[in-house]
């Protein structure tokens, strides 16, 4: 197997377009078998009937933060506070790509996917979360992914980058749980998005890595090892 350093910005974009391929002809095919959806949707039941008030706060908490207006907000204070810690605006620019990219892509997906969303009077407890968006994939968890990710990336130089991934992680295993717990996604909506995002997110992160201007000596953690920096 190849190593990071060994591979090359064509391999990695090829990967990248490959993915994406791969996942737009999983949606058109889903999308276009009821009886698929149908199957799932007996997952979105049995996973909506395990039910209580703290699945209920924590998925309609996700639901609120990772949401298309709220993360928006989270993307520009995650901005904010890379540029006031790295004292870089590169460090800032890089950050908020490596979020906008896997949710634009996700969100022209959905577009060319064109899945409906799960039928939400089959649930045993209704949620009230009735999105007018397509469905595949989920937006909420590929943003929810870029977002963290974007953070493992960033602090790649950080002595506590084990706790930021396994954070990552925990954040993204519930996101996608939430969606699904809701009523709001398929299971194939989540893991599409944590294919897509994640292979995007590191691809981008790879190719602006080789870019003199976005190198990761200008990351938060290369900075903050360096307090007279000025960069």
């Amino acid at each position: 197997m190849k190593s990071p350093r060994s591979l090359s910005p064509s391999v990695v974009s090829v990967s990248m377009l490959a993915t994406f391929a791969a996942v737009v002809v999983a949606g058109l095919f889903i999308a276009g078998s009821p009886a698929w959806s149908a199957g799932e949707m007996q997952l979105v039941i049995a996973v909506n009937s395990v039910h209580n008030i703290v699945f209920d706060a924590v998925a309609h908490s996700i639901n609120l933060v990772f949401g298309p207006t709220f993360a928006l907000v989270v993307t520009a204070s995650t901005v904010v506070v890379v540029t006031v810690l790295a004292r870089s605006w590169v460090a800032a620019v890089r950050v908020l790509v490596l979020i906008a990219i896997p949710w634009a892509v996700t969100d022209l997906v959905k577009v060319i996917a064109g899945r409906a969303r799960p039928d939400s009077s089959l649930l045993s407890y209704p949620t009230g979360v009735e999105p007018v968006t397509f469905s595949y994939p989920s937006g909420h968890t590929a943003f929810a992914a870029a977002w963290v990710l974007a953070l493992v990336v960033v602090l790649s130089g950080w002595r506590f980058r084990g706790v930021v991934v396994a954070g990552a992680l925990v954040v993204m295993i519930l996101t996608g749980w939430s969606r699904v717990y809701l009523g709001a996604h398929y299971p194939t909506d989540v893991l599409a998005s944590l294919l897509l995002a994640p292979v995007l997110t590191f691809g981008v992160a790879f190719l602006m890595a080789r870019m003199p201007l976005f190198a990761p000596a200008r990351d938060v953690p290369a900075v903050a090892q360096q307090p007279g920096s000025g960069r």
